[in-house]
């Protein structure tokens, strides 16, 4: 499998502002978009401008939570100001210097991984939204901090020697993979090279990983924790002297570091999204009143294109997306786009002037209270975009990054799949039973059980997520009420399901039907 440093050069991923956390930050963005977490999980990533373990979790500065510190957050305009990460989750650091990850670690740094000539990072991140698949990346950057601010801090366009400099820089130490639902570790490695498989053009390889590679770590719930080592070390033999041997010395005490972490089960950030209505009065950015049931009644699908001004490529793909709008109006669909740092008249400003120089003619709207943080959660990364149906309930999967050539694919999907209705009252018979637990029976048009959905069973404030065994079952311990169902994540070879079933205040049995594709 090919690094990302052998296929490109960061300075081209980089937003050329000042600050050069965003340079990293942007880059992680596009990393998602294009559908390469693989590749940077799985081999050497782009680092942040941090030493430490510093977290890349929930910083809700609003910018990619790939890469974020409080002081970061500081920096940026965002409403987001509440914690939440991306490639991770909230960046918890406390008295006693701890940093929580997506992932489901919460690791204590050492003195010798904070005070480093070079740069420390860790990154944490979900494979792909739903999968309950968890990558943590130990990283290296064998540059000074000085060296590259000084080298891309200050100009769009850094020279060749710094670009191939920086690109030589980056090692990685080793991953930490998590899976959730009491999978095996067959499961993972079939699951990532499925991944593989399915995005073998962009990532411009096919080369599997294999069960030799993961080390069993810890077991916490129903999730599995593993080090896989296939990439230990990868990247190491570029690095310059001095860099070199301050990593090989880190390296050494890898196995100490992972000793010591307080390993919990991670919660996807968009696993409480399926089915969520959104209801919301705010401003479009001319300043008219605009409420969520006038956007959303008209259009079977709308996509909700959150997006900033200071986010390189949320402008990126400006110029595309009015001629997506387009092709979607033919479909009764639409794209409306949130401001999300849209909380002052300068930085509105900005984004009109921004929306007219790329001829984008479609809504955009401003941000209201929980705008970001709990109608449509930026933590994963920006830009985000979120499809919602008449009703203003969400459904499908979240894109994280600028990826024009997917929407249309989503939408599509959800539109063959009858999931634009997404109120669609529970077509699957549901009857009681005496057995203590709530039943999810989930099988195929031929009856027979469909094992590895991944199955969601929520009440008001949580959810609980559970894999259906070889009989199709999936089977929740919990009191009497009312609760719904969906599923998260169908086996390869079966159609999407993103309808809302619903449960009685009784025990209950409930059948669903996948088809095939």
């Amino acid at each position: 499998m090919k690094s990302l440093k052998q296929e490109r050069p960061v300075w081209k991923e980089a937003c050329g502002e000042i600050v050069i956390a965003w340079v990293v930050r942007n880059w992680l963005g596009k990393e998602k978009s294009m559908k390469k977490n693989i590749v940077a999980l799985l081999t050497a990533g782009v680092l942040a401008v941090l030493t430490g373990c510093a977290g890349v979790s929930d910083i809700d500065y609003d910018p990619s939570s790939d890469t974020a510190s409080a002081e970061e957050t500081e920096q940026a305009e965002g409403p987001g100001e509440e914690a939440g990460t991306s490639e991770d989750s909230t960046s918890d650091t406390s008295e006693n210097d701890v940093d929580e990850y997506d992932g489901g670690l919460r690791v204590v740094c050492p003195d010798e991984f904070k005070n480093t000539k070079g740069i420390f990072k860790i990154r944490s991140y979900e494979l792909d939204p739903g999968t309950g698949i968890f990558i943590t990346d130990f990283d290296y950057a064998g540059v000074t901090e000085e060296w590259l601010e000084k080298a891309f801090g200050g100009t769009e366009d850094p020279s060749e020697e710094d670009q191939e400099t920086y690109s030589k820089a980056l090692a990685t130490f080793t991953e930490v993979i998590t899976i959730n639902g009491n999978r095996s570790l067959d499961d993972l490695v079939d699951a990532i090279n499925e991944y593989i498989s399915d995005n073998e053009t962009e990532l411009g390889s096919d080369e599997k990983v294999e069960k030799a590679s993961f080390k069993e770590l810890k077991k916490v719930g129903e999730c599995t924790f593993f080090r896989m080592d296939k990439y230990d070390r990868h990247g190491a033999e570029n690095l310059e002297e001095g860099f070199k041997e301050e990593f090989e010395t880190l390296y050494g005490k890898i196995d100490d570091l992972l000793e010591n972490v307080d390993y919990f089960e991670p919660v996807s950030p968009f696993e409480h999204l399926a089915g969520k209505k959104v209801e919301f009065e705010t401003t479009d950015i001319d300043g008219n009143a605009v409420t969520s049931e006038e956007i959303f009644s008209q259009n079977e699908i709308t996509m909700v294109n959150v997006w900033a001004t200071w986010c390189y490529w949320c402008v990126y793909e400006l110029p595309e997306l009015n001629e997506v709008n387009k092709r979607l109006a033919e479909k009764n669909c639409a794209i409306v786009g949130l401001v999300g740092d849209g909380t002052d008249e300068a930085t509105i400003k900005e984004a009109k002037k921004m929306l007219k120089e790329n001829g984008d003619e479609y809504l955009n709207i401003l941000p209201w209270d929980g705008a970001l943080t709990e109608d449509f959660p930026m933590d994963s990364g920006w830009p985000t975009s979120f499809f919602v149906d008449r009703e203003g309930r969400i459904v499908g999967t979240p894109v994280v990054g600028a990826a024009i050539d997917t929407y249309e694919e989503a939408i599509d999907q959800i539109l063959e799949n009858g999931k634009a209705e997404g109120k669609a009252e529970d077509p699957s018979p549901v009857t009681e039973n005496n057995a203590g637990q709530y039943r999810i029976y989930v099988s195929d048009t031929d009856g027979n059980g469909v094992s590895g959905a991944m199955i969601q069973f929520c009440d008001d404030s949580t959810c609980k997520v559970e894999m259906t065994d070889d009989t199709g079952l999936a089977a929740f311990k919990a009191d009497k009420g009312d609760y719904t169902v969906h599923v998260l994540k169908q086996p390869q070879g079966y159609k999407e399901d993103n309808t809302e079933y619903k449960l009685p205040d009784e025990y209950s049995d409930l059948h669903i039907t996948l088809e095939k594709e």
